[in-house]
């Protein structure tokens, strides 16, 4: 059995939701180019779902639960709406969880080590090397602690499985990302309460992190991140027309949204990408207008006191490691100061 090689991170079923009547998409990226391109050639990478023991690929595995949410989105395009109990609930809060799960930086998060070994030509990495690797992941000068807390987490890594292979790592992380994805994520996703938002022109976009947290800025953002649990607001766009909206109460609806509104969702789609945007023909006019910074949110890092469920300091330590969920401004030269 031939194994497919190159594989979509983000489901090309979904993709081809925005896509024209010749398969294409209109695609904006982070330096700077803007394309049409066939969905068959976005958001893919070589080999990303290989599980070398098992000779299989997870992407088999996934595209049964795609079939499901594919006939999902399409009953929502027809007026359908996902209540509690219906068939729909349960598939799309996987589906969802998915692409939280399964997305391209939390894959390759695995590999970060060896990205800085080969750097470094071996482990464990100097404070020095360290520095330079984040100065040019995040396009800034880390501050002291950041190193420090990332040196800590990649060598304490190292040390605790020195003789682990690439291979090794390849098949954990998708284990995890099944188990994360059916075990935890889908059943809080399940539990929320959902909201569906149309619009009346086709002019939402989409990108390579479909499944999107929202939350006002906050002190947060810049020591501890936001996740699942206390985003405001989940996103997901279903297609030019459509958004799923999940809030952790209130009233389930379908709603119709104006301008302000998709314009305010494209906004923050675009800060909250890894690298490409995505529209339709009928969006493409969106996708040129929306802010987008050649800085992606990236990987950081910190270490902080642990504290019991009273308050009480434990006097032990944690190493924090979360990816904020909007970009930096190229205009701003130190974006997380305390």
């Amino acid at each position: 059995m031939t194994e497919p090689k190159r594989h979509h991170f983000v489901p090309r079923f979904y993709l081809r939701r925005f896509a024209d009547e010749d398969d294409r998409v209109f695609v904006r990226s982070r330096n700077g180019r803007s394309f049409v391109t066939s969905t068959g050639n976005v958001m893919v990478r070589s080999g990303l779902y290989r599980i070398p023991s098992q000779l299989r690929t997870a992407e088999a595995t996934l595209s049964k639960y795609e079939e499901s949410a594919h006939r999902a989105l399409e009953r929502i395009g027809r007026g359908g709406f996902p209540s509690v109990g219906t068939e729909e609930r349960p598939v799309l809060a996987l589906f969802v969880a998915l692409q939280f799960a399964r997305h391209f930086d939390y894959l390759t998060a695995f590999e970060l080590r060896y990205d800085i070994e080969e750097i470094a030509g071996s482990l464990p990495a100097s404070l020095t090397m360290m520095r330079q690797y984040l100065s040019e992941l995040y396009g800034f000068e880390p501050r002291d602690h950041e190193v420090q807390a990332a040196a800590d987490f990649i060598n304490g890594y190292f040390n605790m499985w020195p003789n682990e292979t690439i291979e090794d790592i390849q098949e954990f992380r998708i284990q995890t990302m099944f188990e994360m994805a059916l075990n935890t994520i889908a059943p809080m996703l399940e539990d929320m309460s959902w909201s569906l938002e149309v619009s009346k022109q086709p002019h939402l976009i989409t990108s390579d992190r479909p499944a999107v947290l929202w939350h006002p800025s906050a002190d947060q953002d810049y020591y501890q991140g936001i996740g699942i649990a206390d985003a405001q607001e989940i996103w997901f766009v279903l297609d030019p027309f459509r958004m799923l909206v999940l809030r952790h109460s209130g009233a389930e609806k379908t709603r119709r949204v104006g301008p302000e509104r998709v314009e305010f969702v494209n906004a923050h789609v675009a800060r909250h990408c890894t690298r490409d945007i995505v529209a339709g023909q009928s969006a493409k006019a969106q996708l040129g207008t929306v802010c987008l910074a050649s800085r992606r949110p990236t990987v950081r890092f910190g270490r902080g006191e642990i504290h019991d469920q009273y308050g009480v300091a434990t006097g032990e330590e944690v190493i924090h490691v979360w990816r904020p969920i909007r970009d930096v401004p190229d205009d701003i030269t130190d974006p997380y100061q305390p």
